[in-house]
């Protein structure tokens, strides 16, 4: 009895609440409630790859350029060298000038082997002792055949030629340039021809020009004269020196700077090479601001070509 009391209440009770019309609550409902038009929650960022894009911009666009070189101009004028750079560029070949066997004297000392004595009886004991010879290295010039003596040689006339004549300081710089070189020709005027005279010889008779380029060689002054300058003014010096053993041709010294020899006198004598031309068939040379010193000591072998 009690059973069916309880049954037809909860009927009752359930057909009033349908009745009634209610709704579930939202909260049950939670996880459909979200709308389509809300924007989607941020996304964690991505791992980035390890190999950086390519760009066409380059690393060092940004890095400061070093400063351009100036371009020399074209009437730029070469710096002059000072009378005291002359003067130590000739010291210098002065100092190269010496053998390095004999120290410059020619002489060199031999031991040999002299007759035998007896030192004890039945004994004999050859005898040795030092004998003064003429070096083998330098002939007995004592003056160097090295490399070394040429390249100085070729700086000493480089310099001169870049001097500016006009300095106060060059008349007395000229004296100790001049007592140099007067100096470096005693070693004998055969022993400078050994040294650079087939030298000349290739310059004179090459497919190539030879301007710009240092010599210095042996020779004999056949003329010195004054010659009439290009645009008037002043007359200049010229030397024309004909080199022993160099064969036909000779070579023109103009305005030379260091003179000491009148025609017919064996030199010493070099500069650069301004320019070649034909003369009666044959090539010359001319050399501008270079340099003449005739010879005070020996010319052994050497005889003027005539």
């Amino acid at each position: 009895m009690v059973g069916r009391w309880l049954s037809c209440s909860l009927l009752v009770a359930l057909t009033a609440f349908v009745a009634a019309g209610e709704q579930p609550r939202p909260a049950l409902l939670a996880f459909n409630t979200s709308r389509a038009d809300e924007p989607d929650a941020p996304k964690p960022d991505a791992p980035k790859d390890d190999k950086a894009e390519p760009s066409d911009k380059d690393d060092n666009e940004d890095a400061p350029k070093p400063a351009a070189s100036k371009p020399a101009k074209p009437d730029e004028k070469p710096v002059a060298t000072a009378p005291g750079q002359v003067i130590a560029s000739v010291v210098r070949a002065s100092k190269a000038a010496g053998c390095d066997i004999c120290r410059g004297d020619g002489k060199a000392t031999e031991e040999r082997t002299g007759a035998s004595r007896k030192s004890i009886p039945g004994v004999r004991t050859p005898t040795k002792q030092n004998v003064e010879v003429q070096c083998k290295k330098c002939e007995g010039s004592g003056l160097s055949q090295a490399p070394r003596l040429v390249n100085e040689m070729k700086d000493f006339a480089r310099q001169l030629s870049k001097l500016n004549e006009n300095d106060d300081r060059w008349p007395a710089a000229s004296e100790k340039v001049l007592q140099t070189l007067r100096d470096l020709t005693q070693y004998g005027a055969t022993a400078w021809s050994k040294l650079n005279n087939n030298k000349l010889r290739t310059m004179v008779n090459q497919n190539k020009d030879p301007v710009g380029e240092i010599i210095f060689f042996v020779g004999w002054v056949g003329s010195d004269e004054l010659v009439a300058a290009p645009e008037g003014g002043m007359a200049l010096r010229s030397m024309n020196i004909n080199a022993s053993g160099e064969g036909r041709g000779s070579t023109v010294f103009e305005r030379p700077l260091v003179v000491d020899a009148d025609a017919g006198q064996l030199v010493l004598c070099g500069g650069v090479i301004a320019r070649r031309a034909v003369v009666g068939g044959d090539f010359t040379l001319y050399i501008d601001r270079g340099y003449v010193v005739r010879f005070d000591g020996p010319t052994n072998d050497l005889k003027e070509r005539r």
